[in-house]
């Protein structure tokens, strides 16, 4: 019986032209973080050195449902140049169309035009949710294209499949299966910036300061971008507060002269914050930092 170390392993090289003639086409979707571009700029010069005619979606879904000059042919110099750039150089929109059925059958129609079947979506939850219906109806999709005459019975042969791979674009680190996903590690850094410019004010008043971080229901970036501070640094999340408000600003009254804390948005309520603090020789000021990637 074979073990774990003697057993044969397997390595699959991908070699240059191997998918020669395939449509990939690329696209970011939903709000940016920074990261995008590099993700982008990767999809677009592997996908070109296996072979595959790489399409660049602009605008999101709502570039897919349009089509026109949204979908164009991308090169190897057109991604040049943006690795280091913020947000995301083929832009990013809100697509209502997309949720319709209608909208979706124009947006199988503009990719089989231009013999698109394989797609990589970067966005967050949204994003990906909506490219995982996209995938379960595109069959549906395509007979209803062939019985109205939009495309040929060799057309819905030939793209009968579409293939999806999704990149995880989001500051929030929320999405499974990932370590980190796009963006959060450049939001977290100006997090830490942002309190490490508040933390001598602070000393120097004895003020409490609550920032205020995104983060929606994870809660990751006010956890982490508290852990390397002061060990008296409060940090709330969105489920659970490790210590209450109140507590935040009885505890070592009078010993400590700083009490800075981080909060996931809308994690602690501000009425909260102001109830605690009321009365108290330490006041209490709130600094709003939202965190949208090295765009911000």
């Amino acid at each position: 019986m074979l073990t774990m170390d003697d057993s044969p392993k397997r390595h699959r090289t991908l070699k240059a032209g191997s998918y020669r003639g395939r449509g990939l086409a690329v696209f970011t979707s939903g709000g940016d973080s920074q990261g995008m571009n590099a993700a982008v700029r990767a999809v677009v010069r592997f996908g070109i050195y296996l072979g595959c005619k790489v399409y660049f979606i602009k605008e999101g879904y709502q570039g897919m449902v349009d089509g026109g000059d949204n979908i164009v042919e991308a090169e190897w110099s057109s991604v040049s140049g943006i690795i280091h750039k913020g947000g995301t150089v083929i832009g990013s929109a809100r697509c209502a169309d997309f949720r319709e059925r209608e909208g979706r059958l124009r947006a199988a129609k503009n990719l089989v035009s231009r013999g698109i079947s394989n797609l990589v979506a970067i966005g967050g939850d949204g994003s990906l949710t909506g490219a995982n219906r996209f995938r379960e109806e595109w069959s549906s999709l395509l007979d209803e294209l062939k019985e109205k005459g939009d495309i040929d019975a060799e057309a819905r042969e030939r793209f009968s499949h579409l293939n999806i791979v999704g990149m995880v674009g989001s500051i929030d680190n929320d999405f499974c299966g990932t370590d980190m996903t796009i963006g959060t590690d450049s939001a977290l850094h100006r997090i830490v910036e942002a309190v490490d410019a508040i933390i001598p004010t602070a000393d120097s008043h004895q003020r409490t300061f609550i920032m205020e971080v995104m983060g929606r229901h994870c809660g990751y970036l006010a956890l982490v971008g508290g852990d390397d501070l002061y060990k008296y640094l409060h940090i709330w999340n969105f489920f659970q507060a490790f210590f209450s408000v109140t507590g935040c600003c009885d505890r070592d009254r009078g010993r400590l002269r700083l009490h800075p804390g981080v909060a996931s948005r809308g994690g602690v309520a501000q009425e909260d914050v102001q109830e605690a603090c009321s009365g108290k020789r330490a006041g209490t000021a709130a600094q709003h930092h939202h965190c949208g990637g090295g765009s911000h």
